[in-house]
């Protein structure tokens, strides 16, 4: 069923030669409680505490950081490059004494995509594990990393249900690595993952792609509508739009944000300590229109003498 929403790259790309049916490995899947437990169970599988380390890009998701030295693991930052932030300083990376790389893929607070030829020769060069989050993989347009597993024993793709399927209450999540690695991972995910309850729910809801895959093409479509609108709008200096949210560069971060509480609209100020930048969800077209409103006022203020 998930194939009918992330449909596979052509064949050729996925696997290589190598054995008679052309796989040159396999991948496993693990069921979790969110994506969030898998990424806590992939460290507790590869990482000794006090003596290994993980690298991590930035600005990302902070949970990996914080994940790091909730389990007593060294933690080295490495920055995005490009003018979108979606490049990989590759170099930086694979001379680190690292075991492990957390990447997001979109990437979380950025919403962009990390750039594929620095993924490719991140995977080609680095000799640990490569992790990347793909919460957000339903709306980047692109086929998800975990097709690229069975080929790559290095790779662990993380995904979740909460996004672009829309079953965030349930917390359900998926891991997808070597066999070797999901069987560590179940060796110490506590009992009893998914209630019955749970996975009855998230089945019902899977039983019926083409609906979900309709609601993610609707989403992408308001959101590539939203951040054209938000481009036109005064004081945004840059958008960037490839997950399920939009973030923004403006000029003057506290001024729009008095004029969001003044109109009574949520956004994010400086996600993940990332100042200057909001990041902003995608409403309906009625939501987005008040946003605009309030930032194209926000903005007339700003250049008014």
């Amino acid at each position: 069923m998930l194939d009918e929403i992330d449909p596979p790259p052509p064949y050729g790309t996925e696997h290589a030669a190598g054995r008679e049916d052309g796989r040159t490995g396999a991948a496993d899947v693990v069921i979790t409680r969110g994506a969030t437990e898998a990424l806590d169970l992939v460290l507790r599988v590869l990482c000794e505490p006090g003596r290994d380390a993980v690298a991590v890009s930035w600005p990302s998701f902070g949970f990996f950081e914080r994940l790091a030295a909730l389990h007593g693991v060294t933690c080295h930052r490495v920055p995005l490059g490009g003018e979108r932030l979606d490049r990989l300083d590759v170099d930086r990376l694979v001379s680190l004494p690292v075991k492990a790389v957390y990447l997001c893929d979109p990437n979380n607070p950025t919403s962009t995509r990390l750039d594929t030829g620095d993924l490719e020769r991140l995977l080609d060069r680095f000799d640990g594990f490569v992790i990347i989050d793909e919460t957000y993989a339903e709306f980047s347009g692109r086929p998800s990393h975990r097709h690229q597993v069975p080929s790559r024993p290095g790779l662990i793709s993380v995904r979740s249900m909460s996004k672009g399927l829309a079953m965030a209450g349930l917390r359900l999540g998926a891991l997808f690595a070597a066999p070797d690695v999901t069987e560590a991972v179940r060796l110490v995910r506590p009992p009893f993952p998914v209630p019955r309850p749970v996975a009855e729910a998230a089945a019902a809801e899977l039983a019926d792609p083409a609906t979900i895959a309709a609601r993610i093409t609707s989403c992408v479509a308001e959101r590539d509508r939203l951040a054209k609108e938000l481009a036109e709008c005064p004081g945004v200096l840059r958008v960037f739009a490839d997950a399920g949210f939009v973030t923004v560069r403006v000029a003057d971060q506290d001024a729009v944000m008095a004029e969001m509480e003044n109109s009574r609209i949520a956004v994010l100020p400086a996600p993940e300590r990332w100042h200057g930048h909001l990041r902003i969800s995608v409403g309906t077209r009625e939501d987005n229109a008040r946003l605009l409103a309030a930032l194209r006022r926000a903005g007339a203020r700003r250049i008014t003498p």
